[in-house]
């Protein structure tokens, strides 16, 4: 690539950045006037009053809060009684108009008898007379007391009360505004409103300064608090507006006295200093005004300031991603390295332009494969990973409730698990919050969230960050890798055993046609049916064998182990009973061998025998001591005392000077004796021959020459070597002239040493006689030299070397015992030259060692006698023990080698009788009743027989329980639950997995400056506080500070697109992967995100709202992209509407859709369905329980009229319809704790008006509580509620468009899709009144006319004719039934008169029944002899499992076990069915009864009640009993009174409450009850209520609690007659026993 191109390509990068950053200041015109923002609340308007309060009225600072606005709402002052008197006289309407006086009516018209009136006259009862106010001056009087007194009184408190509720209004105002705006806007607190007109004639009507705060609302105490906002108040001047008209340097300075007022917002003083700085530095002519007036006058050309603090919620600024732009296109110039997303979206060409860095296949484990999804997943969630690993971005489609959070939360934890850093973020924080709380929770510290604002934010930022500081200090690596490791094995295992769980479900499944079936060593194969023929046959052989064996596996007794058991049998019956007792009694294995006995005898004797040999001949004191000490110590002693002898000897035969000498060196302490045996041992280097050459010489010298001789004869034997002569002409040589009289005067053996040979005689010589005098001279005084000749001098020497050698020697022993002997024995040491001494010394040593070693052997045989004498103690001991404890304190060896022989043998006996009975007990274990048969009747001959065929009747046993468990009931439930436990516990071990790997993760990048930046932080925020007071900016820029550094160590953000150009400092793919929710709603503010990530996830759906920016003109953006993306060859898709899902589909085009939708009931989202979704329809899948409310309803408002324009339409009949049915609902308990919202299909005014009605019916509380939000669409888009409230706002008063674009489709598509229970939709107008193209006609004949499914249905006479008479192996089952098992298990439902669905569609598939009643539905799958293959089968096994989650259940009926016992095979579906509240349909609900009807259509229909017109199924006691009560239950409310209700089965009998009802009326109620329950049989918990029903009698607290203990009671009673039972299933319940 050439330098010119890569310039090109990097201009064209920064152009993009540029074209993007443009149109965001176009975003962020400059606002001049205040009035222009969304809402203003001036402080000035806030009453003095009770419940009101702002730190703002006080000039001085409060840093004890953070809290700058409290509004608590207070009760509403009622108005006086008007006095009796003056009742029929005042106008109410005017009594409650607070600006006049009320006055009384000056005359009234009052009806009163006619005293003319009798019977019989033709008169009126009653006559009309005008009274005057001027004739009842008494009336009079008391009104102007009234009004003078209680009202005037009450307006005024009124007035004070409607001034404080106006303000509480206001801010409930902007508290449901911010909800429905969202992260886009920001509320401030204005300081300073600034009155001018500015150089460039632009009237300024705004503040100088704001201030970031927060609004929070507690429902509890209904109270509103404005209080600093939770990252600072940023106090700041904002002077855009002022243009070029002033002095900046001024500015600046007057700037710099924000920073002194801190985030203290209370501080007046100091924040009017700045404020006023800024007006003396916009001009000396600026007038400055301390009052809160909100400055009524108009702008002039003198600047005025007036102090006149406001609150302010407004658009958000684009400042934070302006900057962030600013910062990458500087980042690129310095690096033109670029994420690979980014070079996409400006269409460079990768493979030969800029250098663009590719993401890194980084999303597997380096140690698994594993997928770490710990929620419930489906195939599309695993294709987004696969698809991820390859790509550097992909796009998913989530339309409405298809689950894209949980998609999203599976996936961060799968990329936390494998090391990434993530990025998530969306445009609403509402979505993310819902995806958070899906995030296991151990994993969610890992995720900063930034989402909440306020307290819950910052607490959320401390959990985390404690957490990864905690996590980091106990963190372990080899020990965290233990851990994975076990876990990794537990996930292994989980799946081999929920792999087995499956495959036994499989064969369940295939067994009913599986011919291949191999039982007992193949003894018996093929169909279950042909086993059962076989097993039956050989019956009468093997019926015997009744024991239960595990139905796998080979009979594990051979014919040996067989003659072996039979053996063990006859051995234990030939064993008499006192043999038997005898080998009962205790014996124990442990016992020392007779060898060793005897060796420990032997040892005793032999040192008892050294003990007395010694004796005499040692100090018993000293022996006895030393024996006290280690046996060690002891034999180191008695060591050195050997060798101490042996030397001792030696000196006894020394030469006489040693015996004088030996005191010395025993005593001595310095070196002289071991240097004078070094000295003597020099010696030894003189050869003999050359000690005898010198005895064989004579040497005569002169005398004065004795000490120079020997130096001389050397210098001159040198001389000579070197050739050189003795004398030159004569004359001695110069060099030797000293020693040349050697040459004359020194005669060797009669001869002068003239030559070399002589010379070194004589130097050889000269030596020798030197060694030996030095070696005597060494010896003066000890040893005398002698004049002989050298040998014998040699001799002398030699002998003395080795005495003193020896001697040398025995002080090194001695020494050496010395150090051993204890310091308490040292008294007793011998004189060491005195060898008798030591020859005592010695022996009491060896008699010490003798004690020890006595001792010990000793010990050994008392341990072995305590052994014994242990075991005597216990009970049943053997008496052989009693011989073996005499043998051995006997030490008799003959007697112990007889006892310890029959020990052997009677163990050995033991041992034969054990393994007997272990054989037996074993085999009892795995056969008790053919062990006790066989012991009961061992004599007879047949068992010879039977155990030669015990194999053979194993087997069969094997086939003949494998049909027992075939058939004996539907297994698949119970497999289908374990199934279903075990892949619970494998997302629990998928979830600690990717706990421990992210935490791994964590804490091995997390590096010590992270750390010590975490804790630097806490400890900022620690000093931060509530964040008030002037040092708290100081605290919370030092706490970003470190949080800054520290955000590399941060595996994961979550945070609202605005949020993170505020938070971030953007880097290229500074994350790993980042992923983007609702990307439908990010338009270009998101583009930038393609910089900050390696990988780009896009989600979203291109069928919902795009974005739009109100006040940004097209033409405007047209020339910027004009301007700057000349060169792009989609400049179009850079609109200012698009979205990034539009890009993304663009960049990457393999997208992956999400199809399962879980939000809403079917009915609900079929509206999308068929609006947006037919190409790809989405799979509703939610199930429901039997509280399910009408999913969709209709309500005609015919007075609906709509009044203004454009955006500012409205409809105030329809609004007030809603706002009624809201009030309604929300009194109503059927719908507690359900959250509402409303959604207008047209304008915004609609949504304010019914907001406003809301206000005033329900009170913000219940607002609160409800998440009750008005908007549009777009308010709600990423959101949802349990009921929403659609209007229409259209009426024929007006002229009514027609609604057909995309955009509107997308809205139309957004409103319908947020109500999961309910959706009802107001309108004024009737399909006729619309287009037939407008959307809105479509969405009115959808809810009049919801189409969901239709199914034939089949009357029950003709199918059960059908199913007599049709040849079934010739006709099919008829339609839509898929086999006649189907149509035989439908009539069994069907004659029990439940409603059922035949191949009932859901998912794309088909169910084989489902079965509904009142609001719930089952699934029942027929599991028939047709075997669809193993593929078909995990298929339909993999659509069940994503049925279940989404709260369907399923039944499975084997045909096998169907035909064989119908009664078993069904007996579990009642209740289950009765425990869903699924009920048999009652009389009167279907004149026929048929197939096929879909309950869905009848939801909303009133359930009517059940004739009892059935014959009677109770005893004749029960029936009688039952007849003559005639009872008519009368409802009551919860305080007993009547209540009007129909349905009643009694005949009134004057039971108006509990009390009333008698023992025979509630006895025979049960009995009437149970009855009519499905299968007779209900909860035990549900009798009471329903008696209660039967009754119509509505109680509750102790009155209830009472009758529940009464009717148990009864029930109990009934029990005890026989008449019912109690029994557990998964609860309590009773079953009532009326014979058939």
């Amino acid at each position: 690539m050439t330098k010119k191109s890569e310039n090109q390509d990097q201009e064209k990068v920064q152009q993009l950045l540029k074209y993007l950053l443009e149109v965001m200041k176009l975003r962020s015109a400059v606002i001049y006037d205040l009035t222009s923002y969304e809402a203003v609340l001036w402080i000035s308007d806030i009453p003095k009053e009770k419940g009101c309060s702002t730190t703002l009225w006080s000039a001085s600072p409060n840093n004890e809060t953070d809290i700058c606005i409290e509004i608590e709402k207070q009760e509403e002052p009622a108005m006086p009684a008007v006095p009796a008197s003056c009742e029929n006289w005042i106008n109410s309407t005017e009594l409650q108009d607070k600006t006049t006086v009320p006055e009384l009516m000056p005359k009234i018209i009052q009806e009163q008898p006619n005293p003319n009136w009798t019977e019989d006259s033709d008169e009126e009862q009653t006559v009309y007379k005008t009274l005057y106010l001027g004739e009842h001056a008494k009336i009079q009087e008391d009104w102007e007391r009234y009004v003078e007194g209680s009202w005037k009184e009450w307006r005024e408190k009124h007035n004070r009360w409607e001034a404080g509720f106006k303000i509480y209004s206001m801010l409930f105002k902007i508290h449901q505004d911010q909800l429905r705006l969202g992260e886009e806007h920001e509320l401030v607190l204005g300081y300073g409103l600034l009155l001018w007109v500015n150089p460039q004639e632009k009237r300024i009507y705004r503040h100088l300064a704001v201030a970031n705060v927060s609004l929070e609302f507690d429902t509890a105490r209904a109270k509103f608090s404005v209080r600093t906002h939770h990252e600072g108040a940023k106090l700041r001047a904002e002077l855009e507006m002022l243009g070029q008209s002033i002095d900046s340097a001024e500015i600046k300075k007057a700037e710099m006295l924000f920073s002194d007022a801190g985030d203290d917002l209370s501080d007046h003083t100091t924040i009017f200093s700045a404020v006023k700085g800024l007006g003396e530095a916009l001009s000396a002519q600026c007038r400055i005004d301390e009052s809160f007036d909100r400055g009524k006058e108009k702008p002039s050309n003198t600047p005025k300031i007036i102090w006149s603090p406001a609150l302010i919620l407004r658009k958000h600024s684009t400042k934070g991603i302006s900057e962030a732009l600013q910062s990458m296109m500087k980042k690129i110039e310095l690096d033109t390295t670029l994420p690979s997303g980014l070079a996409a979206l400006a269409e460079l060409d990768q493979s030969n332009n800029i250098e663009v860095r590719q993401s890194s296949d980084n999303t597997a484990s380096p140690e698994t494969s594993e997928i770490f999804f710990p929620l419930q997943a489906n195939t599309e969630q695993f294709q987004i990973i696969k698809k991820l690993q390859h790509s550097s971005g992909l796009l998913v489609q989530g339309p409405p409730g298809t689950g894209k959070s949980h998609t999203i939360a599976n996936l961060i934890c799968h990329l936390l698990a494998t090391g990434q850093k993530l990025l998530i973020t969306a445009k609403k924080a509402h979505a993310l919050e819902v995806l958070y709380k899906k995030i296991p929770k151990d994993l969610r510290p890992l995720n900063i969230n930034l989402l909440g604002g306020g307290l819950s934010e910052r607490q959320s930022l401390e959990t985390s960050v404690s957490c990864i500081i905690a996590r980091k200090s106990a963190w372990n690596f080899e020990k965290e890798q233990k851990k994975i490791a076990e876990l990794r094995e537990e996930l292994k295992k989980a799946r081999e055993e929920q792999e087995k769980i499956r495959k036994r479900m499989e064969a369940v499944r295939m067994s009913e046609t599986n011919s291949d079936n191999r039982l007992g060593d193949g003894r018996y194969r093929g169909a279950a049916a042909s086993i059962t023929r076989k097993v039956t046959e050989e019956k009468e052989y093997f019926n015997w064998f009744v024991d239960k064996v595990p139905l796998e596996g080979l009979c594990p007794l051979q014919t040996e182990q067989l003659s072996d058991l039979l053996r063990s049998f006859k051995f234990l019956q030939s064993l008499p009973e006192e043999k038997k007792k005898e080998l009962h009694q205790f014996l124990p294995n442990d016992l020392q061998s007779v060898d060793t006995c005897i060796a420990f005898f032997e040892e005793e004797k032999k040192l008892a025998e050294q003990e007395m040999s010694l004796e005499g001949k040692v100090r018993s004191d000293s022996a006895h001591a030393l024996s006290l000490n280690a046996k060690e110590l002891v034999q180191k002693i008695v060591g050195c005392c050997q060798k101490i002898e042996s030397v001792s000897g030696a000196i006894k035969q020394a030469m006489p000077w040693l015996k004088k000498e030996l005191p010395n060196i025993l005593a001595g302490t310095d070196n002289f004796w071991p240097r004078l045996l070094k000295e003597t041992e020099k010696r030894d280097r003189i050869p003999e021959n050359n000690r005898r050459f010198v005895d064989r010489c004579s040497l005569d010298y002169p005398g004065s020459k004795s000490r120079s001789l020997g130096h001389d004869a050397k210098k001159l034997l040198e001389h000579l070597k070197q050739g050189k002569k003795l004398k030159f002409l004569g004359i001695p040589h110069r060099a030797i002239k000293e020693q040349i009289y050697i040459t004359k005067s020194v005669i060797l053996n009669g001869k002068p040493c003239i030559t070399t040979e002589d010379l070194q005689k004589l130097i050889g010589l000269l030596n020798i006689k030197h060694i030996y005098s030095s070696i005597w001279a060494q010896w003066s005084g000890i040893l005398e030299a002698p004049s002989s000749s050298l040998e014998n001098q040699e001799r002398i020497l030699a002998s003395a070397y080795e005495n003193l050698k020896t001697a040398l020697h025995y002080k090194q022993s001695i020494d050496a015992l010395k150090k051993l002997v204890p310091p308490e024995l040292s008294s007793s040491l011998p004189d060491w030259c005195t060898p008798e001494e030591v020859e005592v010394f010695s022996s009491s040593c060896k008699m010490a060692l003798v004690q020890i070693q006595k001792k010990e052997v000793v010990k050994k045989i008392q341990i072995i006698e305590a052994q014994i004498s242990k075991y005597l103690l216990q009970e049943n001991v053997h008496h052989l023990l009693k011989d073996l404890k005499a043998s051995i304190q006997e030490r008799d060896q003959l007697r112990l080698t007889y006892a310890l022989e029959k020990i052997g043998e009677a163990q050995r006996e033991k041992s034969k009788y054990a393994s007997a009975i272990e054989k037996i007990d074993s085999l009892k274990r795995d056969l008790p009743v053919f062990t006790q048969s066989l012991k009961a009747t061992l004599s007879e001959e047949v068992w010879e027989q039977r155990m030669e065929s015990l194999c053979d009747a194993w087997y069969w046993r094997q086939a003949y329980d494998w049909i027992f468990e075939f058939t004996k009931g539907d297994s698949f439930q119970e497999l289908n639950d374990e199934f279903k436990k075990k892949e619970e516990l494998i997302h629990r071990r998928i979830e600690q997995l990717a706990s421990s790997y992210a935490w791994s993760y964590c804490c091995e990048n997390l590096k010590e400056k992270h750390r010590k930046h975490m804790i630097s932080w806490q400890g900022a925020m620690k000093k931060l506080g509530k964040g008030t007071g002037k040092n708290a900016p100081i605290h919370r820029r030092a706490a970003q500070e470190h949080l800054d550094q520290c955000r590399a160590a941060i595996p994961s953000w979550i945070m609202p697109l605005d949020r993170v150009w505020d938070t971030i400092a953007p880097e290229a793919a500074m994350f790993d992967v980042v992923i983007i929710d609702e990307a439908s709603q990010c338009g270009l503010d998101a583009l930038p995100l393609l910089y900050l990530g390696k990988k780009i996830l896009i989600v979203g759906d291109d069928k919902q709202i795009s974005p739009y920016s109100v006040g940004v003109n097209e033409p405007d953006v047209q020339s910027l992209m004009q301007l700057h993306l000349k060169d792009f060859a989609h400049r179009d898709s850079f609109r200012i509407d698009s979205s990034l899902f539009d890009h993304g589909n663009r960049l990457y085009p393999n997208r992956i859709s999400l199809r399962e939708h879980f939000r809403c009931m079917p009915e609900i989202i079929e509206f999308s369905n068929q609006l947006c979704y037919q190409s790809s329809s989405l799979i509703p899948l939610r199930q429901y329980g039997a509280d399910r409310l009408v999913p969709l309803k209709s309500v005609y408002v015919n007075d609906g009229l709509r009044e203004g324009r454009d955006a500012g339409v409205y409809n105030e009949n329809e609004a007030q319809a809603v706002a009624d049915c809201i009030k309604e609902m929300c009194r109503d308990d059927k719908y507690k704790g359900k959250t509402m919202g409303v959604i207008v299909l047209q304008g915004q005014a609609q949504g304010q008006l019914i907001q406003d009605k809301l206000f005033k019916m329900l009170g913000a509380e219940e607002i609160e509580r409800r998440k009750l939000l008005c908007g549009n669409p777009y308010s709600f888009q990423g959101d949802e509620r349990d009921i929403i409230f659609l209007s229409l706002v259209a009426a024929r008063n007006q002229t009514i468009g027609s609604l057909t674009t995309e955009v509107y489709i997308r809205s139309f598509n957004v409103a319908a899709s947020r109500a999961k229970d309910m959706m009802l939709l107001f309108h004024s107008v009737k399909p006729e009144d619309l287009s037939s193209l407008d959307l809105r006609r479509k969405l009115l004949e959808y809810f009049l006319n919801p189409t969901i499914r239709s199914v034939a249905g089949i009357q029950l006479h003709v199918l059960e004719k059908q199913a007599k008479d049709t040849n079934r192996s010739i006709a099919k089952a008829p339609d839509p039934f898929d086999s006649w098992f189907e149509v035989d298990v439908a009539l069994e439902l069907l004659r029990k008169n439940y409603s059922v669905v035949p191949q009932f569609p859901v998912a794309g598939k088909k169910i084989d029944l489902v079965v509904q009643g009142g609001k719930a539905a089952l699934a029942v799958e027929c599991d028939g002899d047709h075997w669809h293959g193993p593929e078909k089968y995990e298929e339909d096994m993999g659509r069940q499992r994503i049925l279940e989650r989404c709260g369907w259940e399923f039944f499975r009926i084997r045909a096998s076990l169907f035909y064989f016992d119908k009664e078993l095979a069904l007996e579990r579906l009642w209740p289950l069915l009765e425990e869903r509240q699924i009920f048999p349909l009652k009389a009167g609900e279907e004149a026929e009864q048929s197939v096929g009807k879909n309950m869905y259509l009848e939801s909303g229909r009133a359930e009517k009640e059940k004739s009892s017109k059935q014959k009677s199924l109770y005893p004749e006691e029960v029936d009688s009993c039952i007849r003559a009560v005639s009872v008519t239950p009368v409802t009551k409310s919860e305080n007993d009174q009547p209540v009007d209700e129909q349905g009643a089965v009694f005949e009134k009998k004057g039971i108006l409450k509990i009390s009333d009802i008698s023992k025979e009326d509630l006895e025979s109620c049960i009995l009437y009850i149970g009855k009519l329950r499905p299968n007779n049989t209900c909860k035990l918990d549900d009798v009471v209520t329903l008696v209660l029903k039967e009754f119509r009698i509505k109680t509750s607290g102790e009155p209830r609690k009472k009758f529940d203990a009464r009717v148990k009671k009864m029930v109990r009673n009934l029990e005890e007659r026989g008449l019912v039972e109690i029994y557990h299933a998964k609860n309590k319940r009773v079953r009532f026993l009326y014979p058939v």
